[in-house]
Formats: structure tokens, C-alpha cells, sequence
């Protein structure tokens, strides 16, 4: 299995390998994250290298050694420093090797991880490549992991992926929220970001999103979405009426479990306060035509449980390349922070 698409470093040390790097960033799609800046280093690099045209084994061997060397200086010191607690920037989607620094990952892990994006297969398109390349895989080849590290290695690498899903999928859902206003197309973003974030570590604040972040959004953008559906379903158009109604049996409802049985406070009086909105229709004028459907849709807002989200998984296609999520985190968390719908510094009611 290959995980280096998704865990590669935007490396930008002071080695041998920054004229490789800079060609990189234009033209590859892959890796991701490598920065255009050093142009000064790069042309230190170029003179160094006319002066030393017969050091190829330096080239091969002593470039990547000191490369690896610099990464991982470079790569500890942003894990050291990265605080989630300033949620504008999550420095955790630029390298997946932060994610293992910040988790204390064994270092195994970090330093197959480092020495992998040195092998990255794209690195083929010149001699200098080429010969890195081999270098990085020559040493590859000597870090023999024990089938029992080898899983060790993998479920890392997993995890990362998930975690980098969950950012997706949160990403998606906050900008159809606040670019588009799109509840509908929101909520199933929010319902399956907080699923993959589940299947981390909520718990450890270094190994997932902020639990509470995608729950605001999931409980605020079901609210949305009823009220939505709920005026619509007073209105006098009988067709806007019916599918008002469908829309909450398809969307709403099916939240309504995962809503009540969450550990937040908020989300448990949310469901109730959707329950009531329907509920507040009773006594009322409905249309004949919607009489039928309208009593037959009341008792599924009860009948709910957190494992009956019937919700599909929605397209990821709006983040086919994955390089810019963490520029899109960034913009959209501006906007969330001045939104005020999310708080990082309150602190949630649990039930």
C-alpha cells in the first residue's frame, strides 16, 4: 500500500535537494505542499554543484542524509509548536509526518515516512531525480520492519487518511454552509465528518478534529434545514408543501437519533426543539392532500435511533486534489470565526 500521496512533507530544507523541490512544484500534481520560495538557496545550489561535478556519491547519499536530517528538524519544530487550540490553521494537513510528531508516533514511522516522500515515484523526470530517488529507495531497502511494524506503520498512515477525510469532509460542509447557504447539501458533510472523526481519537485533541466544532455545525445546520422545510410546509403552494415534508423525512429525521443520544446538551434540546416545531402543527388547517402524509410522518420522529442515519455519503468531487485543503481550511475557518456560530473557546453543556 502506498500512503505517500496523502503524507508527503512540503519539504523545504536547506539541502542538496532544493533545485529538486522547486522543479517539483511545477510540475507535479503530486506531492503536495510544496511551497515556491528559497530562489537565493537554490542558486547557492546550483554553484556548489558546478564546483563539485565529481561528487555524485555525495550527491546520492550525503544530499538525502542531510535532506532527512533538516526535514525532520524542520517538521519536530512545527509539531512542537502547533497549538489546535488556534483553529485559523491546522498545520497537521500540510505533513502527514506533524500528525505522527504531534501523536508520538514511533519514530519508525517518521523516519520511513520521510525517507518514502524522498522515493516518491514522480521523482523521475531528471538524472538528479533519478538518482535521489535511488538513494532514498536504497535506504528504504534497508529498513526492514517486522511484519508486526509493518501494521503498525499502516494503521498510522490509515488514521492520517481518515483524519485528512474528516478535514475534507468538514471543509465542504462549512463552505456549502456559509458560501452557499445550502443546508441541504451541508448536512450530509457535517454527518460524516463527525463519523470519521468518531473513528479516530476525539478524545486526544492531536489526533482529530475538534469533536465539538463539527457538532455545532451538524446540530446548527439541522435547525437550519427544518425551519427551511417547516415554512415551506405552510405554505399555500401544495407542491412546495409535499416536498418540504419529504426533505425532512429524507434528511432531518434520520439525524434526529444520532442528535439525541449525543453527549452535548445542545444537541439533545435541538432534537426536541425540532420534535416541537412539527409537533406545533397539530390543531392546525393542513391541506386534505397532505392531511394523510403529515400523520403518517409524525410518529418517525420518535421512532429514531443513532444508528438509523440513512443519510448517503456525499461527492468528494469538489476536493478531487487534495493539495489546497489546507489553504481551504484556513479561508473557511476565517469566516467561521466571524460568523460566531462556533466558539473555540467556549465550553460545551454535556448531558
Amino acid at each position: 500500500m502506498n500512503y505517500i500521496d496523502e503524507s508527503i512533507s512540503d519539504i523545504s530544507s536547506k539541502s542538496k535537494l532544493l533545485k529538486l523541490l522547486h522543479t517539483l512544484q511545477h510540475q507535479l500534481d503530486k506531492p503536495r505542499w510544496f511551497p515556491a520560495h528559497h530562489h537565493h538557496q537554490q542558486q547557492h545550489l546550483r554553484r556548489r554543484q558546478q564546483a563539485r561535478p565529481h561528487r555524485a556519491v555525495y550527491l546520492k547519499s550525503g544530499a538525502l542524509t542531510e535532506a532527512y536530517q533538516d526535514e525532520f528538524r524542520r517538521l519536530q519544530s512545527i509539531a512542537e509548536k502547533f497549538d489546535p487550540s488556534y483553529p485559523r490553521q491546522d498545520f497537521r494537513l500540510k505533513s502527514g509526518v506533524i500528525f505522527f510528531f504531534k501523536n508520538k508516533a514511533p519514530l519508525f514511522v517518521i523516519e520511513r515516512t520521510i525517507y518514502e516522500q524522498f522515493a516518491f515515484k514522480g521523482l523521475t523526470f531528471d538524472n538528479s531525480c533519478k538518482s535521489i530517488k535511488k538513494a532514498a529507495m536504497k535506504k528504504m531497502d534497508s529498513m526492514v520492519l517486522s511484519p508486526e511494524d509493518m501494521e503498525k506503520y499502516k494503521r498510522w498512515h490509515e488514521d492520517y487518511l481518515s483524519f485528512r477525510k474528516a478535514v475534507s469532509l468538514l471543509v465542504l460542509g462549512l463552505e456549502s454552509y456559509h458560501n452557499k447557504e445550502n443546508y441541504l447539501e451541508a448536512l450530509p458533510y457535517f454527518v460524516y465528518a463527525h463519523k470519521f472523526n468518531a473513528s479516530l481519537r476525539p478524545e486526544e485533541k492531536y489526533y482529530s478534529v475538534d469533536d465539538r466544532l463539527i457538532s455545532v455545525y451538524r446540530r446548527e445546520c439541522l435547525l437550519q434545514l427544518n425551519d427551511q422545510c417547516a415554512s415551506s410546509f405552510e405554505s399555500d403552494d401544495e407542491r412546495e408543501a409535499d416536498e418540504a415534508l419529504k426533505t425532512v423525512e429524507e434528511y432531518v429525521v434520520p439525524c434526529l437519533g444520532i442528535l439525541s443520544s449525543s453527549k452535548y446538551a445542545e444537541d439533545n434540546s435541538a432534537a426536541e426543539d425540532i420534535r416541537d416545531r412539527w409537533y406545533s402543527f397539530l390543531g392546525q388547517e393542513i391541506n386534505a392532500s397532505l392531511q394523510e402524509k403529515f400523520q403518517d410522518f409524525l410518529p418517525k420522529l420518535i421512532d429514531v435511533s443513532a444508528d438509523a442515519c440513512t443519510l448517503k455519503t456525499p461527492t468528494m468531487s469538489r476536493l478531487r486534489k487534495s493539495h489546497d485543503l489546507g489553504e481551504r481550511y484556513a479561508e473557511v475557518m476565517e469566516v467561521v470565526l466571524q460568523s460566531g456560530v462556533y466558539n473555540p473557546n467556549g465550553k460545551p453543556s454535556t448531558s
